[in-house]
């Protein structure tokens, strides 16, 4: 388990879960429309450290930390009408319990590709692609320091 995940899994059994307490994290309005915020449960991280079946607010937390990796790089969406392509070769989680998870590194890849290679890395592939434990730790690891940061700025 990557060393920031294990410390906020640390933080959550010590401080959050005796208290009851959540975190929260902002979302603003051009993430989902509305300028709100969104709690995270103890039982969210824990989860998410077990590799178990994760809910929809620890995608939007990570898709908040892609938000502001943006920012932070200037990297301007454009907002162009999609190009639908259907991709073989896109990665397909071997069970139920990683679809989170692959949403996740999959946002990762288009997010971090500035030429939009994933096209030719999974469009002619006849099999799909199986993303490794090591690629998942990535995108873990990632949302540990994101979460991190935000309990550092909420304290």
């Amino acid at each position: 388990m990557p060393a920031p995940l294990l410390a906020l899994c640390q933080y959550v059994e010590n401080k959050l879960k005796p208290t009851n307490k959540t975190i929260t994290v902002h979302m603003p309005e051009e993430m989902f429309g509305t300028d709100h915020d969104t709690w995270l449960l103890s039982e969210d991280i824990l989860q998410f450290a077990s590799k178990v079946e994760i809910g929809a607010t620890v995608i939007a937390v990570y898709m908040s930390s892609i938000k502001m990796y943006n920012s932070h790089t200037r990297k301007q969406s454009s907002r162009k009408s999609p190009i639908w392509k259907n991709l073989q070769g896109t990665p397909r989680q071997p069970t139920n319990v990683e679809c989170g998870y692959y949403v996740m590194r999959f946002m990762r890849d288009i997010i971090h590709d500035p030429a939009l290679a994933f096209e030719k890395k999974f469009g002619k592939k006849k099999e799909p692609v199986v993303y490794t434990q090591e690629d998942i730790d990535e995108v873990r690891l990632e949302w540990a320091e994101f979460l991190t940061k935000q309990l550092q700025n909420n304290n």
